[in-house]
């Protein structure tokens, strides 16, 4: 009986990882991203280990990009209109991971020497945007791709129902609010605390 019950278990873990990595892929797709990376680690268990920041490390030495969205990594409890939302530990792990690839890993030779032996020399960020910040800063104006917003975030079936969609739009409503401090007026807006690195 033992080994049945573990034998369902591998067989739903791996389903699921294919399901979600399906969705993903849809998801980005729907919002016209090029080319999605999977790390590969388990969904849950991350932590902000130097193995993980070496990750977004080899990235952002690879695409060398201007300016980096990340989740806010000190945000654990998230209040809104009409909704309030425990952070997912994994969220906060690779916003931590991911900011200190950006600063300082990303920037410096002595950090991951590894990378450079794969021909990844450093580089350095111009701009950080810390999602579901507390403390936003800049709003974008998000009005001609909302739709395809919501479509994205709905795309991940295995992990969201159509009931997500409520809570996606009060996190919008949120969001034009503290867009508006932000910018002066309200609008479909994505709001960010900016940092310039």
């Amino acid at each position: 009986m033992a080994r049945r019950a573990a034998t369902t278990k591998t067989w739903f873990t791996i389903n699921w990882w294919s399901a979600v990595k399906r969705s993903s892929l849809e998801a980005a797709e729907l919002v016209g991203v090029k080319e999605a990376v999977f790390l590969g680690y388990a969904d849950g268990a991350l932590t902000p280990s130097l193995e993980l920041r070496r990750d977004p490390t080899r990235l952002i030495r690879r695409l060398r990009p201007d300016r980096v969205p990340i989740m806010d990594p000190t945000q654990v409890l998230i209040s809104g209109e009409g909704f309030d939302y425990i952070n997912h530990p994994d969220h906060r792990a690779t916003g931590e991971a991911s900011l200190y690839a950006i600063f300082p890993s990303a920037e410096t030779r002595p950090i991951f020497p590894e990378l450079l032996d794969e021909g990844l020399e450093p580089h350095h960020v111009n701009e950080v945007y810390l999602m579901m910040s507390d403390k936003p800063n800049i709003a974008i104006d998000v009005t001609a791709v909302w739709d395809k917003k919501i479509q994205s975030l709905l795309a991940h079936r295995s992990q969201v129902g159509e009931d997500v969609a409520d809570m996606i739009r009060q996190v919008g409503r949120g969001d034009r609010k503290r867009g508006r401090r932000a910018a002066g007026r309200e609008l479909p807006r994505d709001a960010f605390h900016q940092r310039h690195a």
